[in-house]
């Protein structure tokens, strides 16, 4: 299965909050059921209650965000 890597988003998938440079992000891969990878970025203050469709299959935290 191939799966490309987007860039980071430009709003939080949790708040729909604008992503700025330098906000702390967790980026979470996800795959919600029937459907294909998807990666939804996370501002770090939603990123504990942040619940992805499906089954979550990893998640990683950027430092910094260069949006």
């Amino acid at each position: 299965m191939d799966w490309q890597v987007k860039p980071i988003a430009r709003v939080c998938a949790a708040s729909g909050k604008e992503l700025r440079a330098g906000d702390l992000v967790t980026c979470v891969v996800h795959k919600p059921v029937g459907g294909v990878i998807e990666r939804s970025d996370v501002l770090k203050e939603h990123a504990a209650s942040f619940k992805p469709e499906g089954m979550l299959l990893g998640r990683w935290k950027i430092g910094r965000a260069h949006v």
